[in-house]
């Protein structure tokens, strides 16, 4: 987290009565909903303040300004993404599943997790490459992200095939999140079900020892048209 960021946040007013959480609570909802549909320069605090039902004053009570906000909500945004996946994570180990069968799942889970707000998520992404506040906390995010994937690869290190297990954890990792944002963001040039199953696969070759010969929908190896 960037100093600027940090002196934001010990600025903003941190409620512990109900009503006050409430309305901070209030503020924040509104907030993604505007964000994801109009953007963060496509808006402003009066009007951010307006879609929650409070006064542009009381919106400064909790709030310094949008970008604060904006700050505020991609992190609990985040949380939440991580949450799905860490659930699902766990759900795979306590079934045996870390290997290549439980790639579609992990793969599913991360796509479920990138439909909470994809529209939120695309202003992001774009945000990230204009502001280092941003770009910041993204980094942060995907730092974090990719400790707990590699220390997820080390438990299992004997049913992997791959040598470089960091190495192999970043390349995973943006192969996933290019495919999802793809599904998630922008427009497939084929049907989502199909980029799932053939990741899944390419995935589950180059990671693990016991991969099944084909493990896509379309196991029968014959071509496809792009929109079919």
């Amino acid at each position: 987290m960037s100093s600027s960021e940090s002196n934001q946040h010990k600025r903003s007013r941190k409620p512990k009565q109900q009503r006050s959480l409430a309305t901070r609570e209030s503020i924040l909802e509104a907030a993604l909903r505007i964000y994801a549909k109009k953007g963060f320069h496509g808006t402003n605090s009066k009007e951010i303040a307006a879609e929650a039902g409070v006064s542009i004053g009381t919106f400064y009570n909790y709030f310094t300004d949008k970008k604060e906000l904006f700050l505020e909500v991609m992190g609990r945004h985040v949380t939440e993404v991580m949450e799905i996946i860490e659930l699902r994570q766990r759900e795979l180990e306590k079934h045996g599943k870390f290997h290549s069968e439980g790639m579609r799942e992990m793969i599913e889970a991360v796509l479920a997790a990138h439909h909470l707000s994809p529209e939120f998520h695309r202003e992001a992404t774009a945000m990230e490459l204009t502001d280092p506040d941003v770009a910041a906390m993204n980094a942060e995010y995907k730092k974090e992200n990719m400790k707990r994937v590699v220390a997820w690869f080390h438990r299992y290190r004997d049913k992997l095939r791959v040598q470089d297990v960091e190495a192999a954890a970043v390349i995973a990792g943006l192969a996933m999140e290019e495919v999802v944002h793809t599904i998630t963001i922008s427009r497939p040039p084929v049907q989502p079900e199909r980029l799932i199953s053939e990741l899944a696969d390419m995935l589950s070759k180059y990671l693990f020892k016991d991969t099944p010969r084909k493990l896509g929908a379309n196991s029968s190896g014959s071509e496809r048209e792009p929109n079919e």
